[in-house]
């Protein structure tokens, strides 16, 4: 509970008038000043009895919002008393102070329409409830609703990509030779892969195993990269306001996309150097999933730059190197 001084003042210099005017001219104002005495005590009990018959909820459409996607918010009060509730404030996230009168048992609905330009955290729905008496002397504050919410970034399909590999003669001065990875043929080359049972030990390779703790094949032949590793630049843009949030959105958008389109089963790496460096590395199925879910908490801040972590970064032997 929280009193107004300012009202509280008011009100109370006004008895004091009441109270000297019926001192002199009579036991109307007195029994008219013993009356208002007790007005503040009956309207906080007034107020005390509607906050107890009170009902508040609220739903949203969709509790996992893509960027871009439009989410139903409905928020529902219902008085459920024989009483009025005379002033009721309501604060919602990103909304401005809203005033109401409910008439008895009266249910008020409230639907907004949601849409999230950006990628990030949030706190939605309702966050300030508060009661006032009707003498406006005191404020009741009711349970705030806010959730907490990911809105994750849009997943975009890349039918082709083109990288450079070197050429399998490994003959000096043959250069690089670029190809498109999905959907077309790939020179011979040689990868690491993790042992599978059965296999001849001596296809493993020792020197990984003792730094990695992984048993790897070595594996020749033609066909797509197994091992990418992809390092995203966390340095905050330079520019401000929305142009800076639709750059962090266009890269971490093209990372998932990219990450999506090399995993084919293989290795995927992925460091970003911010304050701390993180790295992703995706073997199995579920681990896209993963790491997609932890890509609201990519914070674009000031950090080094990812050419500085080349040569301490993954060991996972990869086949690419590709920035963003």
């Amino acid at each position: 509970m929280k009193g107004k001084p300012g009202v509280i003042t008011l009100y109370g210099f006004s008895l004091l008038l009441l109270y000297l005017a019926g001192a002199y001219f009579g036991t109307f104002l007195l029994n008219l000043f013993y009356l208002l005495l007790f007005f503040p005590l009956l309207s906080l009990m007034l107020t005390l009895w509607s906050k107890a018959h009170i009902s508040v909820s609220q739903e949203f459409s969709n509790r996992e919002p893509i960027r871009g996607e439009h989410t139903l918010y409905r928020l529902r009060i219902t008085n459920e008393s024989f009483l009025p509730v005379y002033n009721m404030a309501l604060e919602l996230h990103g909304s401005e102070r809203q005033t109401f009168f409910l008439k008895p048992l009266e249910q008020l609905e409230k639907q907004y329409t949601l849409k999230f330009q950006h990628r990030g955290i949030y706190g939605l729905g309702l966050t300030k409830i508060e009661l006032n008496d009707f003498l406006h002397l005191f404020s009741l504050s009711g349970t705030a609703l806010t959730e907490t919410f990911y809105i994750y970034p849009a997943v975009h399909r890349i039918e082709t990509f083109p990288v450079y590999t070197r050429l399998s003669s490994g003959k000096p001065g043959r250069g690089l030779h670029k190809e498109g990875v999905r959907g077309t043929s790939s020179p011979s080359f040689s990868h690491l892969r993790e042992c599978r049972n059965g296999e001849p030990l001596r296809h493993i390779s020792w020197k990984k195993f003792a730094g990695l703790g992984i048993p790897l094949v070595v594996e020749s032949g033609s066909g797509h990269p197994t091992g990418v590793l992809i390092y995203l630049d966390l340095r905050a843009p330079l520019a401000e306001g929305e142009t800076r949030l639709a750059i962090e959105d266009m890269s971490t958008e093209v990372l998932i996309a990219l990450t999506r389109f090399f995993w084919t089963g293989g290795f995927v790496g992925i460091i970003a150097p911010g304050e701390e460096v993180l790295s992703f590395y995706l073997r199995r199925r579920d681990q896209f999933s993963h790491f997609y879910k932890s890509t609201p908490n990519l914070l674009f801040r000031k950090s080094s730059s990812p050419v500085l972590l080349i040569n301490s970064g993954s060991r996972i032997p990869m086949q690419f190197l590709q920035f963003l």
